[in-house]
């Protein structure tokens, strides 16, 4: 098999940006979640380069290692779970904020960091999430957060 030319969420640009974010629900930065909370990452994207353009941020969940190695059962390294695009016009920047136009906010809910057992449920694990925050070509900043979820929480299949 031959090695893939551009990866998944890999976009090209006539432009550069520059991001940062923050995590909303953060109070004195740690917060224990629980499964009827949701988590909230607002990010200003800036438009460095000479021409508009759109970026892409991508919200990918990776669970901790150590709460990896608990598991008695596979669980991925890295899956996306939320993304959204805005258009930035030259030299100007646009905070994200999910709710439509050029403005987008990640929120969603902290059941979206479930993983899938031997027997089909879902289940949110207690313990250690990473969040990563991405534009996804390699060549942007990567953001983490840890997210500390209190509890686990067994959602049976149908």
């Amino acid at each position: 098999t031959n090695p893939v030319t551009f990866p998944f969420g890999y976009g090209l640009s006539y432009t550069t940006f520059a991001y940062t974010c923050v995590e909303n629900t953060l109070i004195d930065g740690v917060v224990d979640y629980y499964a009827d909370m949701n988590v909230s990452i607002t990010c200003r994207v800036r438009n460095t380069g000479d021409r508009s353009g759109d970026e892409v941020l991508q919200v990918y969940h990776m669970p901790s290692e150590k709460l990896r190695s608990s598991l008695s059962h596979p669980a991925p390294l890295k899956r996306l779970i939320d993304y959204d695009r805005v258009h930035v016009p030259t030299h100007s920047s646009q905070t994200i904020e999910n709710s439509g136009g050029s403005v987008v906010h990640f929120e969603f809910p902290v059941k979206r960091l479930t993983l899938t057992n031997n027997n089909g449920d879902k289940v949110l694990y207690g313990g250690t999430h990473i969040l990563q925050v991405t534009n996804g070509n390699g060549i942007g900043r990567e953001i983490l957060y840890e997210v500390q979820v209190s509890e686990t929480t067994v959602y049976p299949s149908l």
